[in-house]
């Protein structure tokens, strides 16, 4: 198939080695009687490479720089028109229907009658099996024979078996039923492209596979020569959803160029033709979407500073021109390049252009000079947010709990096992699972999720996570804030140590928890805001029981949630500092009845502000609902007494 477009002097192995170079990678040759058989890896976004004559163009723009001689021969995109001596000679009426143009770039078809269908093995379907594919009959054979040699799929349908010779290209309805050519009875997701006929047979599920009923056998002999460039989306959602993979579906999903489909066509009818077929109808051109070519002009210096090299703007056009790169215009300092219809979607700017250039030059021949390092520096806030991350993960670790990373998006099922409101969270539009469909507001769900997934493989949990939340706006992106988020099976107050202490890592000075109600998924009176000031820096509190349950997980769960770019703000540069105490202290406990109007963070401020002579006031047991608390008293300059101490203790022992 190679040597029927490429005119070459160098060997199999030399075309191996030398063009998995810069192009294609050549992964094995296998020599077969008097052939060759490549297994040639082309790229996705390399579609038109993926052909005997994709590869044969690739060989004659990298060959020449080996010293070998290559140049294209007989290429049929040099006749894309439609030829005119495909006339009819007998008319049968064939009436193509595109019922919506979303559906297809282009359909051609003909009639051609005088087919004799023969199941022998010729030439044709012998290099068929050497690609790996089963040789079938001689028109069956052409039609896979097309697409290997120039890669465009194309179908044959039997002409006697399609109802008032009416075929309708149309999107399915939900659960229609088509029987394909293997024999699979498949029903139809819908929105699929399907080919019916006057009748409302299905003859074709599009651009995978025809149908049975339309089958070409030996009693053929009158055929459609249908090439057509379906929707490449649509073909691929198709073949995911009904589970059937089919070689020309690997064609059509990566879209295969519509202006190729009359090169295809004007080669398969020729063909044809040789194998005594005969035009028999008018031929179908139907072209709903023409594209002009577009150019791309390209700095010569640009190219030659990106990849280390010194070229002239002939030398470029030069090393390109054998891919379908035509240079339209130059000068000594720009050129500006046609772009072939085949690669229209992967080369649109200068950097593409440079990409060819460098690759058909080849790579081992750029100079191997290391370019000098240059440091960009990050804006302030990009710093200390990643500093801050930085320091609460390295305590995190040392103290044993385990970061989590998560997917921004969550579940339905999750947001309301949550108690959340749905109608609060952004939903993706073409989300690939229902587990990752609305981007989160907050780290804890998926936390909770995190505790849910791993009950049983250890008797307690610490996890945390630093990540990003997205907060929906009304008309505008959403907000995307950095949060830290923290879960433990360990006890509220185990918590909120745990957050004190990084707090205090941080040098987060005068913060305060204020009971708070309003965290819907947090157990009333065991929730708070964490307070610096006026600033709201977090919350923290226990999990409802019920949300707790609704999960399976079957103990008590603390949470809490730190909003970095308002907690950076109150970071003070150093660690405050506070002259040792050298006097005396003296101690004294008091225990109180833990409610609503007696809350510790509230009573540790009216004590600092009803003494002058306290110190300390710290939390040493709690059982139930008793509080018992430690208080120091002391001067700065001198020691103090009991009679002195008593008295600060009873000003305090009156609050509660």
């Amino acid at each position: 198939m190679l040597l029927t477009f490429l005119d070459t002097d160098a060997s199999p192995e030399e075309i191996q080695e030398y063009v998995s170079l810069g192009g294609p990678n050549v992964e094995t040759i296998e020599k077969v009687s008097n052939d060759y058989v490549y297994d040639v890896e082309v790229t996705s976004n390399r579609i038109d490479a993926a052909s005997a004559l994709g590869f044969a163009m690739e060989c004659a723009a990298i060959l020449p720089r080996y010293n070998k001689k290559a140049h294209l021969v007989n290429n049929p995109l040099d006749n894309s028109a439609v030829n005119a001596s495909h006339q009819a000679k007998d008319v049968f009426s064939l009436d193509i229907k595109l019922a919506d143009d979303s559906l297809a770039q282009r359909i051609m078809a003909v009639v051609f009658s005088n087919i004799t269908i023969s199941s022998e093995q010729t030439d044709m379907g012998r290099q068929l099996e050497l690609c790996g594919e089963r040789s079938i009959n001689t028109i069956v054979d052409l039609s896979n024979y097309l697409r290997i040699l120039l890669g465009h799929p194309v179908h044959m349908f039997d002409f006697d078996k399609i109802s008032g010779q009416k075929m309708i290209i149309r999107s399915s309805k939900e659960d229609e039923v088509i029987t394909t050519l293997d024999g699979k009875e498949i029903k139809l997701p819908g929105n699929d492209i399907v080919v019916e006929d006057e009748d409302g047979n299905l003859i074709d599920l599009a651009g995978i596979m025809g149908g049975k009923n339309s089958e070409i056998t030996q009693d053929t002999h009158t055929i459609v020569f249908f090439v057509p460039t379906f929707n490449g989306t649509h073909i691929r959602k198709t073949s995911m959803k009904t589970g059937q993979r089919t070689n020309a579906v690997a064609y059509f999903e990566k879209n295969v160029d519509p202006h190729r489909a009359g090169a295809v066509f004007t080669y398969g009818s020729t063909l044809i033709e040789k194998l005594g077929g005969l035009v028999a109808s008018d031929i179908v051109d139907i072209f709903p979407h023409q594209k002009s070519s577009h150019n791309v002009e390209v700095s010569v210096e640009y190219v030659n500073t990106l990849c280390s090299m010194h070229l002239t703007n002939d030398e470029m056009s030069e090393l390109i021109e054998p891919l379908g790169f035509k240079a339209i215009s130059s000068s000594s300092s720009d050129i500006t390049f046609s772009i072939p219809s085949y690669r229209a979607l992967d080369v649109t700017n200068q950097s593409d252009i440079a990409e060819e250039v460098a690759r058909i030059y080849g790579y081992h021949n750029i100079e191997n000079n290391m370019h000098t390092g240059l440091v960009i520096s990050q804006p302030q806030d990009i710093k200390d947010l990643f500093q801050t991350q930085k320091q609460i993960r390295a305590y995190c670790s040392s103290i044993g709990f385990n970061e989590q990373y998560n997917y921004s998006m969550i579940s339905k099922d999750l947001i309301e096992k949550c108690d959340g409101n749905v109608g609060d969270y952004l939903k993706l539009e073409n989300s690939i699972s229902e587990e990752i469909e609305y981007l989160r507001t907050s780290l804890v769900p998926s936390l909770v999720k995190n505790v849910a997934d791993n009950i049983g493989r250890a008797s307690s949990f610490n996890f945390f996570e630093c990540a990003r939340i997205y907060s929906k706006q009304e008309n505008a992106l959403p907000l995307e804030r950095e949060h830290v988020g923290f879960i433990s099976t360990n006890d509220y107050f185990y918590l909120k140590g745990i957050v004190e202490n990084t707090l205090e890592l941080l040098h987060v000075g005068n913060y305060s928890f204020l009971p708070c109600q309003e965290i819907t998924y947090l157990a009333e009176g065991i929730q708070a805001k964490i307070m610096v000031g006026t600033t709201e820096i977090g919350y923290i509190g226990t999990l409802r029981t019920s949300i707790a349950l609704a999960h399976d997980i079957p103990f008590q769960v603390s949470v809490a949630e730190l909003y970095l770019k308002d907690l950076i703000d109150v970071i003070l540069p150093i660690q405050p500092y506070s002259t040792p105490h050298t006097f005396a202290r003296i101690k004294r406990d008091i225990t109180y009845q833990s409610d609503k109007d007696h809350m510790y963070g509230d009573l540790k401020l009216k004590a600092f502000s009803t003494s002058k002579l306290l110190l300390s006031f710290d939390v040493i047991s709690i059982y139930q609902d008793k509080v018992s608390v430690r208080m120091e008293f002391g001067y700065a300059d001198k020691n103090i007494t009991e009679s002195e101490a008593l008295v600060e203790f009873e000003k305090i022992k009156a609050l509660v």
